[in-house]
């Protein structure tokens, strides 16, 4: 109650700066860019502080979410008041400061819509666990399987068979390209693959696996394991750290629900590995493998300076098309009051004839590449996008508090949802696959998000609702439960 009380009087604090800093247009005179950073920090650490009230605490699918648009929309507050914000000043770890770019009461009017998009969620997701808290609780019982777990396994199983090798087949294709061009050797025309019938394919490698890894316990589910940690892997290795990061989590979080828990050191010692991996990546991916050396990457190492500076410098970089989206929008491209949404949801259908779906390429953070680098943009680069930016596009101010609010309340469900111990063993899968794509929304625009939720999530829950019942048996895996094979 009391947590809930506080989220709801800093979300009412958010709105009234937010509603200030993004109407004047010198907000630094009333609001400083060290207040506002230090206002944001500690909103986010008391969203990460009351996140362990939620169902599942520190391991639910809500929390994974809140720290992903945490990173890529908050982080730079963290850093912003303890760094050299001299433009002139050539250091790798802090080369994507917000200072460097824009200008303070740019930065001031983007950390606001932040603070208040975040305080919204927060706030929505404690008051639903304060109203469906006791209704959750006496749902939990003993849990049912369907007839349509079975048709779910069976078909994720043949997916899997299929689109595996071919998976196997492009991830062997891109490493070689990096091997001996680079990361943005991937970005060649004559190295893109994939684009029409067997890309689909493909695309249902990842969320098959997962559905295998949570509803099999034979040798299935190993398989599945194993070629999710080698997508992972293979991804960081190429440099897509983001993806490779979340297919490892979401991987992490399946295993933690439908085989064994894992320990709270096991989880500390491996993000500590990855805070000091993912820098290095970076740093480092621009190379050709096969022209590597492990003295070039120690340089790159030394270069970095501080790995968690660097990290948070970087990742809190995509609060800069926050920053675009607010000085462009409504003063030349007018608000889309949900267009955006609409044009992604065209994704749902996929492209099998080649080349770039329509979606992306009317998508939000098209638009804003070529607005803000066509040069990069050309041969295929960007900035990328987010989540809230999205919403300030489509929503503003007031109306984007309303949005966040009910993205919030639908997020906290779901996640509670998925942590009852009577939770089928097939929504452990729509879990994992969830968890897969949905945090890097967090630095995306919506075009990434309608396909694989309509596809590998709608699809299978709709078949189970529509099966009939047909016993009464294990759902969840539990110790009874792993004794048994679908």
């Amino acid at each position: 109650m009391t947590e809930a009380a506080l989220s709801i009087l800093l979300w009412f604090v958010w709105i009234c700066i937010a509603m200030f800093t993004t109407a004047v247009d010198t907000p630094t005179q009333a609001v400083s860019l060290g207040q506002i950073c230090y206002l944001l920090m500690g909103t986010c650490i008391f969203c990460v502080w009351t996140a362990r009230k939620l169902p599942g605490g520190y391991s639910s699918v809500y929390f994974i979410m809140l720290m992903s648009l945490v990173a890529f929309n908050a982080a730079q507050a963290f850093i912003i008041p303890f760094s050299d914000t001299d433009a002139t000043t050539n250091s790798v770890d802090t080369k994507f400061l917000l200072t460097r770019q824009f200008s303070d009461d740019v930065i001031v009017a983007t950390f606001s819509i932040v603070g208040c998009y975040l305080a919204s969620i927060q706030a929505a997701a404690l008051v639903q666990f304060l109203v469906r808290s006791a209704p959750l609780q006496t749902r939990v019982g003993p849990p049912i399987a369907v007839k349509s777990d079975e048709a779910i396994a069976g078909v994720a199983l043949a997916l899997f068979t299929v689109s595996a090798p071919v998976g196997l087949s492009q991830l062997w294709t891109s490493l070689n390209v990096v091997l001996s061009k680079g990361y943005f050797g991937l970005y060649d025309p004559e190295a893109l693959q994939y684009q029409s019938l067997a890309g689909v394919l493909v695309s249902f490698a990842i969320p098959a696996a997962f559905y295998v890894l949570a509803m099999y316990r034979s040798w299935f589910r190993w398989l599945a394991f194993a070629y999710i940690s080698m997508y992972g892997v293979a991804m960081l290795a190429m440099g897509f750290r983001a993806w490779g990061m979340f297919t490892l989590i979401a991987l992490a979080w399946t295993y933690h629900r439908a085989i064994s828990s894992l320990s709270q050191r096991a989880v500390l010692v491996a993000a500590t590995f990855v805070i000091g991996l993912l820098p290095i990546i970076g740093a480092t991916r621009t190379t050709a493998f096969s022209d590597l050396s492990f003295q070039q990457v120690t340089e790159a190492y030394q270069e970095i300076g501080s790995p968690l500076i660097a990290l948070f410098s970087e990742t809190g970089g995509s609060a800069g098309t926050v920053a675009w989206t607010f000085t462009l929008v409504p003063s030349e491209r007018p608000f889309g009051y949900g267009s955006s949404i609409l044009n992604s949801a065209s994704a749902v259908v996929p492209n099998l004839t080649g080349g770039t779906h329509l979606a992306a390429e009317s998508s939000l953070s098209s638009w804003l590449a070529w607005r803000t680098n066509p040069q990069a943009a050309a041969v295929g680069g960007g900035i990328g996008f987010s989540a809230f930016a999205e919403v300030y596009f489509n929503f503003g101010l007031l109306f984007g508090v309303l949005v966040t609010f009910a993205m919030g309340w639908l997020l906290a469900s779901i996640s509670s949802k998925l942590e009852r111990d009577s939770v089928p063993v097939v929504m452990i899968g729509v879990g994992g696959v969830l968890l897969s794509f949905l945090p890097m929304f967090a630095r995306a625009d919506s075009s990434m998000l309608f396909r694989p939720l309509v596809w590998f999530i709608l699809i299978p829950l709709l078949i189970r609702a529509l099966m009939p019942i047909s016993r009464a048996g294990d759902a969840r895996p539990t110790a009874q439960t792993r004794r048994s094979s679908l």
